[in-house]
């Protein structure tokens, strides 16, 4: 199997253009948890860059946006590679959703989850992990000091107007799950 890879080196995130037909977005939550991860455990991972000839055959990000957006002065180990835009155009639709689609070990996510110290929105995720995999709710109580009850005090919504229900997108509360307009 041939490796695509050309160098890795560290560089800043922001030091790449972004690909216009990657068809990945992260929502608010999913950069705070991002966020969080990073500022947890540090830069565990770097990101993939390839000359793009759609960007004037300047270095792009194939893998990457997201810490881009989130933060783009942060170094990481950068894999450059000899990817066309036509097989990241494919790449792109597969590259997350093999992994996305892996079959989770309830048991063995249950185990990790005892023994973690999460918090914020690295709790709230850690819940709707456990949620999606049937693992007790209960196993996570003494995960943390964070009360959720607390936070759903603190959280603010607008009033809902009945009037625009088929016209606004809707988002889902990372709290508890409920749908409101965006």
């Amino acid at each position: 199997m041939r490796s695509r890879t050309i160098e890795v080196k560290r560089a800043k995130a922001g030091e790449f253009q972004r690909n216009r037909l990657n068809p990945k977005t992260h929502d608010t939550t999913q950069l705070d948890i991002l966020g969080e991860l990073l500022d947890k455990f540090g830069v565990v991972g770097g990101i993939i860059v390839y000359r793009s000839e759609r960007n004037n055959n300047e270095w792009t990000l194939f893998d990457g946006h997201g810490r881009q957006e989130l933060n783009p002065d942060v170094e990481y180990d950068v894999t450059y590679t000899d990817l066309t835009d036509q097989d990241v155009d494919k790449l792109s639709m597969m590259y997350d959703r093999i992994t996305a689609r892996a079959t989770p070990d309830a048991e063995v996510e249950a185990e990790l989850l005892k023994d973690i110290d999460l918090d914020g929105h690295l709790l709230l995720f850690a819940r709707d992990i456990a949620e999606e995999d049937d693992i007790s709710v209960e196993l996570l109580a003494g995960l943390t000091d964070f009360e959720l009850e607390e936070d759903l005090n603190q959280v603010q919504f607008q009033e809902y107007d009945e009037g625009v229900e088929n016209t606004v997108k809707m988002i889902t509360c990372p709290l508890c799950h409920g749908e409101f307009p965006k």
